[in-house]
């Protein structure tokens, strides 16, 4: 498995726990505040020759609109390509949960599927049973 490098995991971390605190605490100046930090950081990564895909993971799982979400699930995916050792099994799940809030049902199947082959051989059993809850929960 990749790890992330210290500066950019750190910045990455921080925005996020910012961005749950702020949820719990229901102030939403805070968590648009992080929201934008974070998407900032996202736009500085894609104008980088190699955009993070970690960026574009976390920026998705934040990202109400699952158009988007989709959107950026993807580029992660695309973006594994030039990190070797990055964990696709994470953005294919993402990306299989955004495609169920569109209705696009039969290729989130086909995504959590091979997510939980990928989450099986690197036995992560917290993506296996989140996988296997979507496809449980949208009866897929």
């Amino acid at each position: 498995m990749r790890k992330v490098p210290e500066p950019l995991y750190s910045e990455v971390f921080g925005l996020s726990t910012e961005l749950v605190d702020a949820f719990e605490r229901g102030d939403a100046d805070a968590q648009e505040d992080a929201f934008v930090r974070l998407r900032q950081l996202h736009s500085l990564q894609m104008a980088s020759r190699t955009p993070d895909p970690f960026v574009s993971e976390t920026l998705a799982d934040f990202t109400d609109d699952p158009i988007e979400s989709a959107s950026l699930y993807r580029a992660a995916i695309e973006q594994c390509a030039y990190f070797p050792g990055e964990p696709l099994h994470t953005k294919q799940i993402g990306l299989a949960s955004s495609l169920i809030g569109l209705g696009e049902i039969e290729e989130a199947r086909g995504i959590l599927l091979e997510a939980i082959q990928a989450a099986r051989n690197l036995h992560d059993t917290e993506a296996i049973a989140e996988a296997e809850e979507l496809l449980n929960g949208a009866a897929i």
